[in-house]
């Protein structure tokens, strides 16, 4: 296995083995929502999702710095992830929910495994596990070469206008995962070249 990448990952980005190289760029496509969380205006402990309060999940984390006082933060978690700002005034907390949420380990080592690949189909077989949106391209000693965009992706309500925040209220859930077989992917095009560089396929 010959090959680079960034200095503490576990997994070769770019490189290959006796049978197979490979590749790998950011995909650009759309893996996170934020959700508008309503909160309980008698109690900013909780929120409101599915008609009733729920409590937020707390979290202490505790930050060690060298020369300076420890400093103690509370994380807060809704149903939809991490909240990442607290707008007590207007009684709205935000968090960020993301599609990887659970399946970090999965992805690594789907990604680590496809350096060991000898052919396409095993290789496409460990580019299906990563949740994360990666190009990532293939070319083996015979000639061939492919492409697949890898990353699950949320089937969204019509209503779900992503530029903006969505509901937490329990009425903009996602309907479920778009399967792998319907990302963008080719094996040996036309045009008999792939190129791209940290875009979304065209």
């Amino acid at each position: 296995l010959v090959g680079n990448s960034p200095f503490g990952s576990p997994a070769v980005l770019f490189g290959h083995n006796q049978n197979i190289s490979w590749g790998s760029t950011w995909g650009a496509t759309d893996v996170v929502d934020i959700y508008r969380e309503t909160l309980n205006p008698e109690n900013h402990d909780e929120y409101l999702f599915m008609g009733r309060y729920m409590p937020f999940e707390h979290r202490k984390e505790i930050i060690r710095i060298k020369g300076e006082e420890t400093l103690e933060i509370v994380v807060l978690k809704t149903v939809h992830g991490l909240v990442i700002n607290m707008d007590e005034a207007n009684a709205v907390a935000y968090s960020k929910k993301r599609t990887w949420a659970g399946r970090e380990l999965d992805t690594l080592l789907g990604w680590v495994e496809s350096t060991k690949a000898n052919n396409h189909d095993e290789w496409l077989t460990q580019a299906a596990r990563s949740a994360m949106n990666i190009n990532f391209y293939y070319a083996d000693n015979e000639g061939n070469i492919g492409y697949a965009l890898t990353g699950s992706y949320p089937q969204r309500l019509p209503s779900h206008d992503n530029r903006l925040p969505a509901s937490g209220e329990g009425d903009m859930e996602w309907q479920g995962r778009i399967p792998f077989s319907e990302n963008p992917q080719v094996y040996n095009p036309e045009t008999g070249y792939i190129a791209n560089w940290n875009n979304r396929p065209g």
